[in-house]
Order: structure tokens, then C-alpha cells, then sequence
């Protein structure tokens, strides 16, 4: 062991071991660490011999922790938000931007992004942008690495988060205009073949089904995507119909597009999520409430 390594804090090794545990493996955590994995295993190792009980259940093919580990993970988790909190608070009164990671789904970062809203962040902090789907968002805001989740409302409460409803995302059901007479009587006849659509075990794919049920359409899926400019694309292509935000299919429909009335909006509702402890920036509402005129 190095000197610089036997000189660790116990709080060190509890950030190393989250650093661990959210990684999911020896090899990727020492990569984030910029350490070697025998010291990582050293360290972790150490900290088992200063709480006295072990971390991590031994002869899992798959890191898994303890009732132990978890108390520790947990702790880890507190110290980092704690430090995040103590730098930004100094680096506001010092006058300097803090790094801010926001997350947001595809739709919602292309309306803010039109809309010019990030400038409001920019004000008191060095802005992050990461896109992805809601799953991928909230797993990445649970392991720390994102301050805040702009994503789909989420079927269960998760009680360490405090939330904010920005409204309902609206969505349209288009196709394309050479095929208006097909997907007119497809919809009347209550069945909408070639419908292509969200990820089946999204979210969105579960509302925006049981908003057509409600319509009275069943849909027959014949491709999935988490993107819906890709979705965007296909139907143009002719390949068949879809709902897409209004934030990609306004910017279609009138062109190639066309849009089916419902008698019942589909829509999906949309929150922003963060730790209750983590401590946001002072531009936060202000940019909240500017994505929630946007997004209702």
C-alpha cells in the first residue's frame, strides 16, 4: 500500500465503496477513481476491518451487498451530496458557477433547448445536458450523477426525491398524408396496424395504450423505438403510424404529416426530480417555471 493510500480517511473509503457499488464492478470504479483495482479491493477491504462487519456478500457472481453495506452505501451517498452542497454554497459565495448535470428525455430538452430556457441556468451555473430515456435518467440521477431529472411521471412515489409536476406533454397521433384514407378507416374500425411505437416497457408506452384503449383504438406494434425522431422519420418514410410529442410533430404535420382528432388528448405527464438534500441552484424555479409554461 502506498503512502497516499494508507493516509485515506475512513470517509474516503465510504465514497470509494459508492464509487464501487454504483459502477457495478472492481474494474469500471477503479477506471472512474483513477486508481488500481488491487488498491480499490485494499480499500474496500480496510473499511470491512474499521466497521467490523463485511460489505459485500462474498461468492456473488454480481456485486451485492450486505445489510451492512447498504447502511454504508447510504451514508457514502449523504457525504457526496454534503460535499456537492458545502462547494456549491462557496463557490456561490466566491462568485463562481457550479457544474449542474441536468437530465431530460428527448422531447423535453428539444422544447428547452427552442425555447432558450438553459441560459436561465447559466446564470449561476456551468450546465450539463444529458439525454436519454426516463429509465436510463432515473437510475443515473439515483447514482448521483445527475443533479436533477426533467422525465416521465413514475408509476411509484420515490420518497428520497422531491418533485415538481411541469404539466402534461402532449402528443399526436400522425401519419402519413398519402395514406390518410387507410389509417381513417383503421381507426374507425378501432385497430391501427404497423403502429409504431414507444418501447413496450416504458412508461410512455403504457399510457399512451391505455389513452388509445380509452379512444377506443387498439394498437398492433410493428417496431419499437426510444426515439421519436426516429419514429418521426419511418412515418414519413410510409412506414406506418405513431404518437409523437408535439414538440417533434408540429414541426411535420401540415408538411408530410397529418394528425387523426381524437375525441380523448393523448398526453403524458411530466416531473423534474432531485435528492431532497441536494441543494439547486438559485436560477432553479425561475427555470422551472419557464419549462412548465413550455410543457403544458
Amino acid at each position: 500500500m502506498t503512502s497516499t493510500e494508507s493516509e485515506l480517511s475512513m470517509e474516503d473509503r465510504i465514497k470509494k465503496f459508492v464509487t464501487l457499488i454504483d459502477a457495478g464492478t472492481y474494474t469500471a470504479a477503479a477506471k472512474q477513481l483513477h486508481t488500481s483495482q488491487p488498491a480499490l479491493t485494499t480499500a474496500v477491504q480496510k473499511l470491512e476491518r474499521e466497521i467490523k462487519s463485511p460489505l459485500l456478500v462474498r461468492g456473488s457472481r454480481m456485486l451485492q451487498m450486505t445489510r451492512e453495506g447498504e447502511v454504508v452505501y447510504a451514508h457514502g451517498q449523504q457525504l457526496i451530496r454534503e460535499e456537492q452542497n458545502l462547494q456549491s454554497e462557496l463557490g456561490a459565495l466566491a462568485g463562481q458557477k457550479q457544474p449542474f448535470v441536468l437530465g431530460c428525455i428527448d422531447s423535453i430538452a428539444l422544447t428547452i433547448v427552442q425555447a432558450k430556457l438553459l441560459p436561465i441556468l447559466e446564470t449561476d451555473s456551468e450546465v450539463s445536458l444529458i439525454v436519454q430515456n426516463s429509465a436510463i435518467l432515473l437510475e443515473e440521477l439515483k447514482q448521483g450523477r445527475l443533479d436533477m431529472a426533467i422525465i416521465v411521471e413514475q408509476p411509484q412515489r420515490l420518497p428520497e426525491y422531491a418533485e415538481r409536476f411541469l404539466g402534461d406533454e402532449k402528443f399526436a397521433l400522425v401519419y402519413r398524408k398519402s395514406e390518410a384514407e387507410q389509417y381513417a378507416a383503421e381507426a374507425k374500425a378501432g385497430t391501427l396496424h404497423n403502429f409504431l411505437a414507444y418501447n413496450h416497457e416504458s412508461t410512455t408506452y403504457r399510457m399512451l395504450e391505455n389513452q388509445l384503449g380509452q379512444n377506443r383504438i387498439a394498437i398492433e406494434p410493428s417496431l419499437y423505438s426510444t426515439n421519436p425522431s426516429v419514429l418521426a422519420g419511418l412515418v414519413q418514410q410510409g412506414k406506418g403510424i405513431t404518437a409523437l410529442p408535439l414538440a417533434f410533430a408540429g414541426q411535420h404535420i401540415g408538411g408530410k404529416l397529418a394528425e387523426i382528432d381524437l375525441r380523448k388528448p393523448l398526453y403524458r405527464p411530466i416531473y423534474a426530480f432531485w435528492h431532497k438534500d441536494r441543494k439547486l441552484p438559485a436560477s432553479i424555479e425561475d427555470f422551472l417555471d419557464a419549462t412548465e409554461i413550455q410543457v403544458v
